[in-house]
C-alpha cells in the first residue's frame, strides 16, 4: 500500500480523445505503456503541421508549424516550446501519478484537475498512515 506511480492506466474523460483510445487499445486486447499515448498523438502532431503548412517539401517550416501548434491528444494538449520541449503541466500533456491505497484500490493524486476527473473523493494517503492501518 501507498506506492505511488507514473502513467497510470485511468479510466478519465482526460480529453475527448482519451476514453476512446483507451477503448481501442482494450478491444485489440493490447496494454497500456508509458509510450502508447505519444505513439498514437504523434502523427496527430505532424499532421496538423503539415495541414498548417500545406505540405512535407520544408522541413524548417514543419518544425516551425510544430513548435506554433497546439494538438489536442489523448492526454492532453501537445505544445512544444522554442527548443522543442513539451510545454507541460494541465491541460497539457504531463505524467500524472496513482496510487494504490486500500482494498487495492487505484486512486489518481495527481496533478488535481486529473484527479477530480477520475476519483474525485479520493487524495494521495501518505504510505506511513496506510500502513499504520
Amino acid at each position: 500500500m501507498g506506492l505511488v506511480v507514473d502513467f497510470p492506466e485511468v479510466r478519465a474523460p482526460i480529453t475527448e480523445l482519451t476514453l476512446p483510445f483507451l477503448d481501442a487499445l482494450k478491444e485489440k486486447e493490447a496494454g497500456l505503456l508509458v509510450s502508447s499515448f505519444g505513439a498514437h498523438d504523434i502523427p496527430l502532431i505532424l499532421k496538423a503541421a503539415v495541414e498548417k503548412v500545406g505540405g512535407t517539401e520544408d522541413i524548417n517550416a514543419l518544425i516551425k508549424a510544430i513548435e506554433g501548434n497546439e494538438v489536442l491528444g489523448t492526454r492532453g494538449i501537445w505544445a512544444f516550446d522554442e527548443t522543442h520541449d513539451t510545454v507541460m503541466g494541465h491541460p497539457y500533456y504531463e505524467t500524472y501519478w496513482a496510487q494504490w491505497q486500500e482494498d487495492g484500490k487505484f486512486v489518481v493524486v495527481w496533478p488535481e484537475p486529473v484527479r477530480e476527473l477520475a476519483n474525485p473523493n479520493d487524495h494521495f494517503i501518505p504510505t506511513k498512515e496506510l500502513r499504520a492501518k
